[in-house]
């Protein structure tokens, strides 16, 4: 069977995951939120943030992972901020 340290592993890291997605998902939907209503607004925020967005949706998601880890670390930020990213 399982050892009760075995099992506590996997609940503490599925936990910790659980928090980085979560956190994760609510910056990523706060930042989108605002961007896209910055964007839908006014016509210079447009201007502004639209062609670094339309630039940022090309790139594959899994091809990211090693600049974000270059960028932020492998550490709870960098993996937040890849998630509010996705």
């Amino acid at each position: 069977g399982l050892s009760v340290d075995a099992i506590r592993s996997v609940a503490g890291n599925s936990a910790d995951t659980i928090g980085r997605l979560l956190v994760g998902y609510g910056l990523g939907g706060l930042a989108g939120g605002a961007l896209g209503l910055a964007v839908s607004w006014s016509s210079w925020s447009r201007r502004l943030v639209d062609l670094p967005l339309q630039f940022l949706r090309t790139l594959l998601l899994l091809a990211m992972v090693p600049l974000f880890q270059v960028w932020f670390g492998t550490y709870f930020i960098g993996m937040v901020i890849f998630v509010a990213y996705g």
